[in-house]
């Protein structure tokens, strides 16, 4: 019966770590998204501060034209 109780005590043990390491796992998502939508929100800030700096000035050259350095 020793056996039985020594194999079920080993899974028990392994089961709390598993259960541990999900949560930290859960955690860790949490985290990465949390991070992922402040990152999103500066890039938008950044799309928009750009935009308004492009409508302020005149394109200097066409797309696609060499400088005349060239």
């Amino acid at each position: 019966m020793t056996e039985i109780a020594d194999r079920i005590e080993a899974i028990e043990i392994k089961v709390a770590y598993l259960e541990q390491t999900i949560a930290d796992l859960g955690a860790m998502v949490l985290a990465y998204g949390q991070r992922t939508e402040r990152l999103e929100d500066g890039m938008k800030l950044m799309r928009s501060k750009l935009a308004e700096y492009g409508a302020d000035k005149e394109p200097s050259m066409p797309a696609g034209v060499r400088p005349p350095h060239y």
